[in-house]
């Protein structure tokens, strides 16, 4: 994970699978299956280094807001807020009408974050986003992406 005034480690899983050029939401294709949704799961915790600590349980932090960013664009295609256990899930339907290329989309968090004091007071934290599966569904095909576990 970068910062525009710190560095800080990300650790996720590594599942890899291509996507088109950016097109429509309503046209995107992975690996010739039509996309009807796309979700982004993925966790914010605080830790002393930055990266999670070996046989301990860390707890996440509620209340952060998580967005999803794509193309270098002002705005986010989605947003959400972390839960009580730092989980997040952004859900974009085809509705949407966005454009998406995940070579270009990444997680954002802003800073400062409440109850972590360990990072800078300003700046924003990015994260790449990793396709995990295709997962045919009774509206079609949902695209599940993991955010990685953003580690402030």
């Amino acid at each position: 994970m970068t910062s525009e005034t710190n560095s800080t480690n990300i650790h996720g899983l590594s599942f890899h699978g291509p996507l088109s050029s950016p097109s429509c939401f309503r046209n995107l294709s992975i690996n010739g299956t039509n996309i009807a949704e796309i979700i982004v799961l993925g966790r914010v915790f605080c830790s002393l280094t930055g990266n999670p600590l070996p046989n301990i349980e860390a707890s996440g932090l509620a209340g952060v807001n998580v967005a999803l960013v794509c193309n270098g664009a002002q705005g986010s295609l989605g947003e959400a807020l972390t839960n009580a256990t730092g989980f997040y899930n952004i859900v974009l339907k085809t509705v949407d009408g966005i454009t998406f290329d995940k070579s270009l989309c990444s997680m954002a968090v802003k800073l400062p974050v409440d109850n972590c004091i360990l990072l800078p007071p300003t700046g924003t934290l990015t994260a790449t986003i990793t396709l995990v599966s295709i997962v045919q569904t009774a509206l079609g095909a949902v695209a599940n992406f993991l955010g990685g576990i953003v580690c402030l």
